[in-house]
């Protein structure tokens, strides 16, 4: 069956568009009307840095150029963490620029307020503001992955972590190997500060509607993550009559498509796959 449907899968901050490619293929394959297309944001991956300014708005700008060249136009856009609120904020420049935005959007652990309101309690231990810093302490080129990964822990960055941020290398010579970021860290502390200081709850309490009916914002939230308290969830409930949803991810931490992948397909096929 050739597919129908496409749903735009975007990375948080420091990934990219592998860290989704098995969970998207698994979607896909079980999903044969859909295609799961995982993009690399800008100053991450593949993708170039393009100009300033390195904000969430810029972002959607790269997703809306690409959508101008008749390349994709999504039905659903998901996006985990840093890309959650990408994908809020394609929502809103969708409307101030009349373009007709998504039927869904999945945003997946990411909450809409800011640093200073919903991000308040958030644990710095290994969080991206003590990631970034040491990230640019790291000398280039990099030897080896397992130097990276051991440079990194003597830094106090956890062991999971170290190799996560493996996947951002690239191979720049063989013999002697060699590695650089496939990332640009500068940019990257410019859309980590956007992230924090954009708050997304406009979006959330007032969206906006495509042929007349709402568009469904659906908000999955782990369940070993403290940010999201009864306060949080109960102003999304609040919402619920202009189609704004969550859905509690059992045993799940922050990486919500490794901790519990099955899971978390299990409530995408449930209220987006219908």
């Amino acid at each position: 069956m050739k597919p129908i449907k496409t749903a735009l899968v975007m990375h948080g901050i420091l990934g990219n568009k592998l860290n989704w490619r098995t969970f998207s293929q698994k979607m896909t394959k079980a999903n044969p009307d859909w295609r799961f297309i995982c993009l690399d944001l800008r100053g991450h991956g593949d993708s170039p840095s393009f100009s300033q300014p390195h904000t969430l708005e810029a972002c959607t700008d790269d997703i809306l150029y690409v959508r101008s060249q008749d390349w994709v136009d999504p039905t659903a856009i998901l996006g985990h963490s840093f890309g959650g609120k990408v994908a809020l904020t394609y929502v809103q420049q969708c409307m101030k620029k009349n373009c007709s935005p998504p039927s869904q959007v999945w945003v997946l652990d990411s909450l809409p307020g800011t640093g200073a309101t919903d991000y308040a309690s958030r644990d710095l231990t290994n969080s991206i503001e003590t990631i970034l810093p040491v990230v640019k302490k790291i000398p280039l080129p990099i030897c080896s992955k397992a130097q990276l990964v051991k440079d990194l822990q003597s830094y106090g960055i956890a062991l999971g972590e170290a190799q996560w941020l493996t996947t951002n290398l690239h191979l720049v010579c063989k013999s002697p190997e060699l590695y650089e970021w496939k990332m640009d860290v500068d940019v990257i502390e410019q859309l980590f500060h956007s992230f924090l200081a954009t708050d997304l709850w406009p979006v959330v309490e007032n969206p906006p509607a495509m042929n007349g009916k709402d568009v469904e914002l659906h908000f999955v939230h782990a369940s070993k993550n403290n940010m999201w308290t009864p306060e949080l969830l109960d102003r999304l409930d609040a919402q619920q009559e202009n189609q704004v949803y969550h859905h509690l991810l059992e045993k799940s931490g922050h990486w919500v498509h490794i901790d519990n992948p099955v899971g978390l397909m299990e409530i995408i096929q449930t209220y987006m796959l219908q």
